[in-house]
């Protein structure tokens, strides 16, 4: 949590606190902000880091739930997609050393034959 979201969590908590000490004992919950943030500060120093509750905004609530999901599935794409490509080159640049069909039947026919041309 970043410095703004603990001092955040810690002013959440005092009026929380505040609001429940005007419920029990009566009065306005800003007569007893003073004490609760003193109270809050005291619980945050006592609970450790794991144990508070991560501050969470709307915004990291789309980021966690949908923008990492789609970046996630955008990346497989695009890896599958880089995949797909390195196989096509490889297969083209295979056909480049190979000698087509009709040629090398040329190729043995020629390098074969006995004969020699009439007009010789």
């Amino acid at each position: 949590m970043t410095r703004k979201e603990h001092s955040t969590w810690i002013m959440r908590k005092a009026w929380q606190l505040a609001k429940a000490g005007a419920d029990r004992f009566g009065g306005k919950a800003r007569e007893y902000l003073g004490e609760a943030i003193r109270q809050a500060w005291a619980l945050y120093r006592e609970t450790g880091a794991a144990s508070r509750p991560a501050f969470t905004t709307f915004k990291d609530a789309v980021v966690k739930t949908i923008i990492v999901p789609v970046a996630e599935k955008l990346a497989e794409i695009a890896i599958a997609m880089v995949v797909l490509r390195a196989r096509r080159f490889a297969r083209r640049a295979m056909s480049l050393f190979t000698i087509p069909a009709p040629v090398a039947l040329a190729v043995v026919t020629v390098s074969t034959c006995s004969e020699r041309h009439p007009r010789e």
